[in-house]
């Protein structure tokens, strides 16, 4: 599904596996130089990334969430052109979904203001909806909420950086923080007695991430797959 915005179309994303029926807008982490640089990085959890890796093989996916990011980054979406965005859900979503959970950024990050503030600007012309936004790149978020304002729609999900250690939230992002998401190795979790309470099998119908409930502020999931990053990263990157 797409929308168009100028002689653009901005490209929405419905999911398989853990995602389905959930659906996204999102862009590239293989076109954003911030994912880019924390792949690099040993002991980051990016080295293991499966959107990487999944990139790597679908093509047309990577093609058109590349476009998302053009469009995202080209210019502050005037409030007309953000009510265009209406998210879609055929009936099949809707009967695993009603409370229509949307995420943004489920293949990559923001990679400056007005990304971020496009995407506040699309979850306000979305009210029945309920976002969730994850990102490393609180810096951005913490602008980007200061000028705009944190949607009553959305929860913000601080994805921390390296696996098996939660991000100390940074202060400057601390009041929108809803949640902080964290993945684990098995063996460490089970060793150290942490609770890995991220469902893994379906948001849609867990929505922990997607409810502004304190009691669950950390999400914590068992590491999926290994070497992620790793292996994409033998294709060549544009």
């Amino acid at each position: 599904m797409s929308y168009k915005i100028g002689s653009m179309k901005l490209n929405q994303t419905e999911h398989k596996g853990k995602m389905k029926n959930v659906p996204s807008i999102s862009t590239s982490c293989r076109r954003n130089e911030f994912c880019l640089a924390r792949m690099k990085e040993k002991q980051n959890v990016c080295i293991e990334c499966f959107a990487n890796a999944l990139l790597g093989i679908r093509k047309q996916l990577e093609a058109a969430i590349t476009k998302n990011a053009d469009i995202l980054t080209d210019h502050l979406f005037t409030d007309k052109e953000a009510a265009t965005i209406k998210i879609k859900f055929t009936k099949r979503m809707l009967e695993g979904n009603p409370k229509k959970r949307t995420r943004i950024e489920s293949f990559g990050d923001v990679s400056c203001l007005t990304q971020a503030r496009n995407y506040i600007r699309i979850i306000r012309a979305n009210p029945d909806c309920n976002f969730a936004i994850w990102s490393k790149n609180w810096f951005i978020w913490a602008l980007a909420f200061e000028m705009e304002g944190k949607p009553e729609n959305c929860t913000y999900v601080h994805s921390s950086l390296k696996t098996n250690v939660p991000d100390e939230v940074p202060e400057k992002i601390a009041p929108w923080v809803d949640h902080v998401f964290t993945v684990y190795e098995g063996e460490y979790a089970a060793a150290n007695g942490i609770e890995t309470n991220c469902a893994a099998e379906s948001c849609a119908a867990c929505g922990r991430c997607y409810e502004k409930n304190q009691n669950d502020f950390w999400v914590n999931e068992k590491l999926r797959r290994k070497g992620g990053a790793k292996k994409a990263a033998q294709k060549k990157v544009a």
